[in-house]
């Protein structure tokens, strides 16, 4: 294979690269060898292998892939293990006292955990900023040190409940000075030649300084835990160090980690929060349209009070970005190592070679950010803009598992500081020609900028008040907790495993539903709750089981559940209330409900509290989401009364205790952008017609996909759909709204549609509700009680007898008039827009940013009396686009049997009528691809089925004419409407019963079977291929044959059923 070469600037003799980079500020000169030598380049030093640079998007998300590439440490956070050793920083990948410190210090940095900080960063913020204003406004501030003051401080509250007062003094604490040299001395010796002089003697002896953070002789471990025996030990990081052991060894932290870990907080943590605000601040300052901006934001949300609380926090949209935008231009881990477990394609990296992704280039690549991607612009994060970010786009933070643990602190801290800041201040720079001087530590800061603040015109003088000496952090926050839980309903968690987007549907059903339950709902991945499952309410696990495997996200959530110690008293799901429901198909009876019963297992065994049985639903049932109901009815009683909670009469209220408020402004052109987090934005390429008069629909379509989306054959394209023009005009006209009408939706519940901004109605319709979703029976219930007429209510009931009979809400209000439902009844009843997937018929040998869909557009007669038909959502969306539309999608992967085999040389057959041809297009284009290369691959063979040769005959006169011609691949059809053109054969399972002596040698071959198709195609093959098995095994009983074709099925044999 021919690999690209990789570039390497000039050597010099024996310092090789090493000179190419400067001391003081290595940084700046990767940012500029990246703009010389492009997305990659080699550096050679004086000692050890080559290095080699990463610098753009691309080929930074390839490193991303943990399967490929694994981290290890750096040549700056190496030097830094002098002091603090394998603490969560600087820890190899392979040393335990990692694993042991993250899984204790996860939930200490968890959201709830650093809301609960809120208070005392307040506190440290409001001394910074009163010095500041008692100082005045011709004061000369030095920013830098302010704000590392600021960092230390909150650092030492919040996590070690440690006052260490830096702004009551004039000079910096010692071991505050000893931190920076260290720093300092860390980076510089990281690029020096091995012979020049070793680490500074004295460092090691300043750095037992740490060890002394309240300037006493005493022991601050010792200390913290004598005060475990008067009750009175805080509840932060420190005790949690101390007191908590591993849920997965089982064992407490050892001091020695203990300490390091807490020097690492100081280090790495104060250099966060000073580096992105000082850098914010510059940005900012040197954009003063933004200041504009970001006060007028100010003054909207805090009002004439001022009070930077978190909920006003949350709602500040353009001081997220500011501080987004400023990540992105400099970010906290500007480096990152990885190696690859294996040589790499394209650029050869063989196993093992060191891999440095260079961050701040890659944040500026031009193919991400645009043409302006060294401005610093705000804008660019937001409105979803954010959200719509190419996977790996954005990572000031690191990435995965290894990422700083502490930036939902530092997040927190610096949204507080800049609200309150230009909230109560002007601020402008000393020196109005100031120019960015950096300097390099661990992270990157400021030099030399200096500020003045002046009370803005109006505000008052900024007040801090102490808590006495008599009340301790913990009181207060208890007492902020009990106001809180007086005023909101019990939390209820809804954790849910999902990779077709089902049981995601369902976790969301339940959000929306929580409220009128008595409820406050959170919603999250089974995954994201690895180490600690809440306790203050009840939690809702939703999932499902794929080939008896778990979801991609909740893989590491059941590894976690396996893992856990057995002692129940010492377990931390002890206290947790939970229950489970399961979603399977009984079409896979070995494996059906394995995941969802493991978990309902687990939880139970390692002592959490079981509420109600585990419920289940069948996916190959017209009556899955019966099954949903039903257990939610159960559901909603158990928790009402094991939490003494009220709830609402379903039949009279099926919502919430009081509807949302909608005010209606004047018609608008305005429109928001679709919200959807998991996707990224791909590109219609083409979109053609595949099919004739008189057979349904299909479309070949092509998308590009973004810089670093992959896939594998066989894998599926999740898109997210809107509604059909014509269901929404129906729904317009129903309620006689204008297709311009804007509304403000204002509710206090969770909802998935835009609340608190004006929105045209038309988009909320369009793009973020189900309106063709088939009413629930409890959906049913609530129209028959607003129904008028007999004629009406007997209908409803019909429709509730007989659940056969599919209507949904939307055809049920045009049949039925007199029914008048409240528009904000209707909108809180529609479930929200839900992703579909659909097969890639590609390879990714071919051109690894396309992707096609083979597909079928679906357009059926409706069962009941209306004119209109029913339109599929996805399809008709699909269906739509033409060439160069954007489309929000995501790659998810098929179940693991579902992909050709590995050895390239084992035989295929695959069945498949209409668009389940899909994934086989992409099976047969890849071996094609590597047969046009010259490599040995096996025989394919496959049976299709559909109408006629010249009618539907998908691809029959193109890619499949030749690779037939060229021997890839065999196909045999079957033409329903012309049988006489397929040897008699009427549907593709009697063409494989024709057939099935090469059937049979395949077989005896150990050739991989595959088909793709509907429930109905699926049953009838296999039922073909038992017959054919019992033709190849005559001697074998019922039973025996049943055995054969269950392992055959497990092993060989690898359906995917759509509906």
């Amino acid at each position: 294979m021919d690999f690209s070469p990789i570039p390497q600037p000039p050597a010099y003799p024996f310092l090789r690269n090493l000179p190419l980079i400067e001391s003081t500020l290595p940084v700046r000169s990767f940012i500029v060898l990246a703009k010389t030598y492009g997305e990659i380049f080699s550096m050679r030093y004086p000692s050890g292998p080559p290095a080699i640079y990463l610098n753009s998007h691309a080929l930074v998300s390839q490193v991303c892939d943990d399967s490929r590439f694994e981290k290890t440490g750096n040549r700056v956070l190496n030097q830094a293990r002098d002091l603090v050793g394998d603490a969560l920083l600087t820890a190899f990948g392979d040393e335990p006292r990692w694993g042991m410190a993250h899984r204790i210090l996860m939930p200490a940095f968890g959201t709830s955990s650093i809301r609960n900080m809120f208070g005392d960063m307040k506190d440290i913020c409001d001394q910074l900023l009163l010095k500041w204003d008692r100082a005045g406004p011709t004061h000369e501030i030095d920013l830098v040190e302010d704000l590392t003051r600021l960092s230390f401080d909150s650092i030492g509250l919040c996590t070690m409940s440690q006052r260490f007062n830096s702004f009551y003094s004039s000079s910096m604490p010692e071991f505050t000075k000893c931190v920076a040299e260290f720093t300092t001395e860390t980076v510089q010796r990281a690029f020096r030649p091995s012979f020049m002089p070793s680490f500074l003697s004295y460092m090691k002896s300043k750095a037992s300084q740490f060890l002394s953070l309240r300037d006493t002789k005493e022991d601050m471990l010792d200390e913290r835990r004598a005060l475990m025996f008067d009750g009175t030990m805080p509840d932060d990081v420190l005790t949690r160090l101390i007191t908590k052991v591993d849920s997965k060894t089982g064992k407490p932290l050892p001091d020695d980690s203990i300490v390091k870990n807490l020097l690492t907080f100081l280090v790495a943590g104060h250099e966060t929060t000073s580096s992105t605000l000082s850098f914010c601040l510059y940005f900012l300052l040197t954009n003063p349209e933004t200041i504009v901006e970001l006060q007028d934001e100010l003054d909207r949300t805090l009002g004439n009070d001022g009070e930077v609380t978190l909920e006003n926090l949350e709602k500040m949209e353009y001081l997220t970005a500011v501080l987004r935008e400023t990540l992105r231009l400099a970010p906290v881990a500007f480096f990152r190592t990885v190696t690859p477990k294996e040589d790499t394609k394209r650029y050869l990296l063989k196993k093992g070679t060191t891999v440095v992704v260079n961050t701040p280039s890659m944040q500026r690549d031009p193919r991400v950010w645009g043409p302006d991607a060294e401005e610093f612009r705000p804008g660019r994060m937001l409105d979803g803009r954010f959200s719509a970010l190419p996977k790996n786009a954005w990572q000031p933070f690191g990435y995965g598992v290894r990422a700083c643990i502490g930036r939902p602190f530092a997040f927190q801290e610096c949204l507080l500081f800049l609200a309150a800041l230009f909230y109560h201040f002007d601020v402008s720079l000393v020196d109005s020609a100031y120019q960015l001087d950096v300097f390099q530590t661990i992270t990157l800061n400021t030099r030399g900028m200096k500020i003045y603040t002046k009370r803005r015109e109006g505000r008052s003088p900024i007040a801090h008040t102490e808590s006495s000496e008599g009340t301790s952090k913990d009181s207060r926050r208890s007492s902020q907790s009990s106001i809180a839980s007086s005023t909101i309903s019990v939390p209820l968690y809804v954790l849910y495993g999902s990779n077709s987007g089902t049981c995601e549907f369902l976790a969301k059903r339940v959000v929306t539903d929580a409220r009128s339950h008595g409820f406050s709902a959170n919603i999250s991945v089974l995954d994201s709750r690895v180490g600690q499952l809440p306790k203050d309410g009840p939690i809702l696990t939703i999932t499902s089981s794929y080939e008896g495997e778990p979801p991609d996200n909740a893989a590491s959530f059941v590894s976690w559940l396996q893992n856990l110690p057995q002692s129940v008293d010492s377990s931390p799901l002890s206290g947790a209330s939970y229950a489970v429901f399961g979603c399977g198909n009984r079409e896979w009876a070995r494996t059906y409900q394995r995941v969802p019963t493991l978990i309902d297992t687990l939880l139970h065994a390692h002592g959490a509290n079981r509420l109600l049985e585990r419920g289940e639903a069948d996916a190959s049932s017209l009556s899955m989401f019966e099954s949903f109901e039903e257990f939610s009815k159960k559901m909603w009683n158990t928790f009402a009364k094991r939490y003494d909670v009220k709830t609402i009469d379903a039949a009279t209220s099926p919502l919430s205790p009081s509807l949302p408020s909608i005010e209606f402004l004047p018609a608008s052109a305005a429109r928001v952008e679709i919200l959807h987090p998991e996707a990224q934005i791909g590109r219609i390429v083409e979109n053609k017609i595949l099919t004739k008069a008189g057979a349904p629909t299909k479309r070949h379509i092509e998308i590009s996909l973004p810089d670093g989306m992959e896939y594998r054959t066989g894998d599926y394209l999740s898109i997210l759909p809107v509604n059909p023009p014509e269901v929404v005009d129906r729904a317009l006209s129903r309620f006689g709204v204008s297709h311009d009408q804007e509304i403000i939706v204002d509710t206090s519940e969770m909802t998935m549609i835009p609340t608190g901004k004006p929105v045209m109605v038309r988009q909320i319709l369009s793009d973020y509700l189900e309106l063709g979703q088939s009413a629930t029976k409890r959906d049913l219930e609530f129209l028959l009680a607003q129904a008028k007429t007999a004629t009406s209510m007997d209908a409803i009931k019909s429709y509730m007898d007989d659940r056969t009979r599919r209507i949904s809400v939307l055809d049920a209000l045009s049949l039925h008039p007199d029914i008048q439902l409240p528009f904000a009844s209707f909108l809180s009843m529609m479930p929200p827009m839900r992703s579909r997937q659909y097969s890639i018929s590609s390879s990714p040998l071919l051109s690894a940013q396309r992707a096609t869909l083979t597909i079928s557009v679906h357009h059926t007669r409706n069962a009941h009396p209306l004119p209109h038909p029913v339109l599929g959502v996805a399809s008709t969306y699909l269906a739509s686009l033409p060439a160069g539309s954007l489309i929000p999608l995501c790659v998810r992967p098929s179940p693991l049997p579902f992909h050709l085999p590995a050895d390239i040389r084992t035989p295929v057959m695959m069945f498949a009528a209409g668009s389940g041809i899909a994934p086989f297009r992409g099976f047969v284009e890849e071996r094609a691809a590597l047969k046009a290369e010259g490599t040995d691959v096996g025989p394919m063979v496959l049976f299709f089925g559909c109408r006629a040769p010249d009618v539907d005959n998908l691809y029959a006169n193109a890619e499949l004419k030749v690779w037939t011609d060229a021997g890839v691949v065999d196909v045999r059809r079957a033409y329903s409407r012309q049988p006489n053109a397929s040897f008699g054969c009427t549907y593709v399972q009697e063409r494989v019963w024709s057939d099935r002596e090469l059937v049979s040698e395949f077989y005896k071959k150990d050739a991989k079977f595959f088909a793709c198709g509907s429930r109905r195609i699926i049953n009838g093959i296999e039922e073909v291929f038992k017959e054919i098995l019992k033709v190849e095994n005559p001697s074998m009983n019922d039973d025996e044959l049943k055995d054969e074709f269950e392992h055959l099925r497990f092993e060989r044999f690898a359906v995917d059923v759509f509906n």
